[in-house]
């Protein structure tokens, strides 16, 4: 039985281009493109690149920030409908006492927060979960190169 020696150099998975034969490079090409499971191991690749990314957002520092904007007039019949006017003098709406809402402005409240914070990666928990999504993004790569020379590629699995 032979024994398996290590390569420098992966295999290429368009292995077919070595026969410099245009017709066999377009149906491989064609056949690679619509085989499912080149095409499931293409998204576990763009799965854990976004993973990767995730990971590496998590060293980030993460910044917040809000703003809103009320305007606002008491109404006749709220809280300030019964308060006291000044030295007892009816309100402009004809009714005794209270100060009704067209002796009241409208106001504007305008609010606006911000917020920044960073946590410190003092063990290495954020360095080491980049460190295994960098990992698995390779593994999906080879994967993929795998499936390219392994699977059957045509109508019978």
């Amino acid at each position: 039985m032979p024994i398996s020696v290590p390569v420098e150099q992966p295999i290429d998975p368009n292995w077919w281009t070595l026969f410099n034969d245009p017709t066999l490079t377009t149906l491989e090409q064609r056949v690679a493109n619509e085989n499912l499971d080149v095409a499931i191991a293409a998204l576990r690749i763009e799965q854990s690149r976004a993973q990767y990314d995730s990971a590496m957002a998590a060293g980030l520092p993460v910044l917040n920030g809000n703003a809103s904007y009320t305007r606002q007039k008491a109404s006749n019949v709220g809280v300030f409908a019964n308060a006291p006017t000044a030295l007892g003098a009816s309100n402009i709406s004809g009714s005794t006492g209270g100060l009704g809402s067209r002796r009241l402005n409208a106001f504007d409240v305008f609010q606006v927060g911000f917020d920044a914070s960073w946590e410190l990666d003092l063990w290495g928990k954020v360095r080491r979960s980049v460190e295994s999504a960098g990992a698995a993004t390779e593994a999906s790569e080879e994967a993929r190169r795998g499936v390219l020379l392994t699977k059957p590629r045509g109508g019978c699995a």
